[in-house]
């Protein structure tokens, strides 16, 4: 009796399932299973070789589910039928299921067609050999470098072919080089070789040799380290490619610009070359050594000024007004000239020999050298500070008690010590405000010993202050010496009252009281006339000379400056005053009769004292005066210096 296995069905299935994926065919069903078919799956139309036959998908929906079935794509497996590169290559799809009902259910498989591509390498680690200048464009490498982008699995499988050659065969150490690259082995036709680049190499000069090279012995420092060439040597030719032409130019040079006193110091050689292929060789000198020697450049200079005499100071150190300057420093050294004057001793004297040494300060000093000391044996002078002794209790005094308005002020001064050339004269406030100006400097000798300026011609009485400044030969200034003086009042005190009678102006005291001054000396020609009354009378007439000491209440006594007869008013009969009546009780007529009877007077009132008590000025030949507030009393009245006499009731 035949028995029926179950199982068979699935068992075959399995196989026929298995077979199926190989062959991408969908496996049948079981009789119990029902086939659902997927539509709209998606992949890219190619893939870049990598190794493998494995394909992405986007699964499509599944068609078929009965009912209320759940089911849905678990996996959706893609695979090329060979991992090599190909167009159009069959790519199979397989997928699982998932969901409640997923085992009622097969699926069938897709087949899709794509390609896979060829991939790109790239190389790194590429280097050129150096080669020295030949002609020729060729390159050589040091080192192959690797491929990039590669597959592991193909490491063995693929190797890469280089070709290169310069851009040109001229000397440099960055010259173009033109990089090819193929590749070949079992994978080569999976990729695409590297792209050809440029690479940059190194082509040395080419070497040459001179001899004969000779340069100057020494130079004088000029700042640089350049030795002059006397010849340049000849260039060895075996070396030099056919069809080459190289010139040279050959510079010597020394391993320091600075002065090596006096010794001798290694020479360097260098070459320049030229010509149409001159940059494609260097040149190598095939002498051993050469020597030179820098010596030290002698300083122009533009001469110092210098204070010949100066004031005694206890050294013997020359005042230097403006230093020496060196003209001929070479540009970029930063040089020092000290001047440094002496003279031959610090002692006080005359044409003192005076000694100007030079020295340099700076990091190249030493390169220069300095003038030879200048030596002056005249002019040199140390002198005394300029100071005065006193002269009556004072370094400088009025050689009068005072001075009247236009008088020249004259002050003495004595010499302890000094030579001053000149004098200066400045005033105090006091003396400024009555027109005194400070004086510029007034040339003096050794021998002067006045000072004297004007006194000006409206100055008022009083006491003033001059400060004498001195300097001398070395242009040093003494101390300030103060100098007291004092002006006399002014002789428009002294009224001529008659032709034989002097009356002292007595009126206008700050204090408002009607005497100015308390006690009164008169002095005729010099000689004291024993009389205490505010004016004098002359017999005979006012001759010669008259000045009167007056005192205003302080301790000092005060001068009238001189009245002298020539300062007379005529009083001929052409101007005569006329007073009536006379006796006057209130008021009185003045009359004037001459020259002066159509101008401008001035007409004063002065008492018996000599005071005056009233002033006032009128215009024609008559005016009538109010006497009415004078007490009684003997008055004289003045018009213009003429006067006539009344009587007040």
């Amino acid at each position: 009796m035949i028995q029926k296995h179950h199982l068979s069905n699935s068992l075959w299935y399995k196989r026929a399932f298995l077979l199926a994926s190989f062959l991408c065919l969908t496996a049948t069903t079981a009789w119990s299973q029902t086939m659902l078919t997927v539509s709209g799956t998606q992949m890219s139309s190619s893939k870049v070789y990598d190794g493998t036959t494995i394909a992405t998908v986007i699964p499509g929906t599944l068609t078929g589910i009965l009912g209320n079935d759940t089911v849905t794509i678990a996996t959706a497996t893609a695979n090329y039928n060979t991992p090599v590169v190909g167009t159009n290559k069959r790519v199979c799809i397989s997928y699982t299921l998932s969901g409640p009902q997923a085992s009622n259910y097969v699926v069938k498989d897709d087949t899709l067609y794509a390609d896979i591509v060829t991939r790109q390498l790239g190389i790194l680690g590429v280097e050129i050999a150096p080669k020295i200048y030949d002609h020729n464009i060729g390159a050589n490498l040091s080192s192959m470098g690797h491929l990039t982008n590669l597959i592991a699995s193909d490491s063995g499988s693929v190797s890469v072919n280089i070709s290169c050659s310069y851009l040109t065969c001229d000397a440099g150490l960055q010259v173009p080089v033109a990089m090819q690259y193929s590749i070949n082995g079992p994978a080569a036709n999976n990729y695409i070789a590297p792209i050809a680049d440029t690479l940059y190499g190194i082509i040395h000069p080419r070497a040459v040799y001179a001899s004969g090279v000779e340069a100057q012995s020494s130079k004088v420092y000029d700042g640089t380290t350049s030795f002059f060439v006397t010849n340049h040597g000849v260039i060895d030719s075996g070396n030099v490619l056919n069809g080459d032409t190289v010139f040279h130019t050959t510079y010597v040079y020394a391993n320091s610009s600075n002065q090596t006193n006096g010794f001798n110091t290694l020479l360097n050689i260098s070459f320049l070359t030229s010509g149409p292929q001159g940059s494609n060789y260097v040149v190598y000198d095939t002498i051993d050594q050469l020597w030179g020697m820098i010596s030290k450049l002698d300083v122009e200079i533009e001469s110092p000024i210098i204070k010949f005499v100066k004031e005694y100071d206890g050294n013997n150190i020359v005042n230097v007004i403006q230093p020496a300057v060196g003209l001929n420093f070479i540009e970029g050294d930063t040089i020092e000239l000290l001047t440094v004057a002496t003279y031959d001793n610090a002692e006080v004297g005359y044409d003192k020999p005076i000694t100007i040494h030079y020295d340099l300060q700076g990091a190249r000093a030493t390169n220069y050298k300095v003038p030879a000391d200048t030596v002056y044996t005249t002019g040199g002078a140390i002198i005394m500070p300029t100071v005065l002794d006193t002269v009556n209790g004072q370094p400088v005094n009025a050689l009068v008690s005072g001075f009247c308005q236009g008088d020249s002020v004259r002050l003495q001064y004595k010499l302890r010590t000094g030579h001053p050339t000149a004098y200066q004269v400045t005033f105090n406030a006091d003396a400024l405000a009555q027109g005194f100006q400070n004086t510029n400097w007034t040339p003096c000798t050794p021998a002067d010993s006045i000072i004297s300026f004007v006194v000006p011609a409206n100055c008022q009485g009083g006491h003033y202050q001059a400060s004498i400044t001195f300097v001398n030969l070395a242009s040093v200034l003494s101390d300030e010496f103060t100098a007291p003086f004092t002006v006399n009042l002014s002789n428009q005190y002294l009224v001529q009252v008659f032709d034989d009678v002097l009356s002292i102006d007595n009126s206008g005291r700050l204090d408002n009281q009607p005497n100015r001054f308390h006690s009164f000396k008169w002095y005729h020609n010099n000689e004291l006339i024993n009389e205490s009354k505010p004016y004098h009378q002359e017999m005979g007439g006012l001759t010669g000379t008259y000045y009167v000491l007056v005192n205003a209440g302080t301790e000092d006594e005060n001068i009238v400056c001189p009245w002298n007869e020539s300062q007379y008013i005529a009083t001929t009969p052409s101007q005569v005053v006329h007073v009536n009546p006379s006796p006057v009780v209130n008021q009185a007529l003045v009359k004037l009769q001459g020259q002066f009877e159509n101008e401008t007077h001035l007409l004063r009132v002065f008492n018996s004292y000599g005071n005056q008590v009233h002033c006032t000025t009128f215009t024609g030949r008559a005016f009538t005066l109010d006497m009415s507030t004078l007490p009684q009393g003997t008055y004289l009245i003045n018009v213009d210096g003429a006067t006539a006499k009344t009587i007040k009731l």
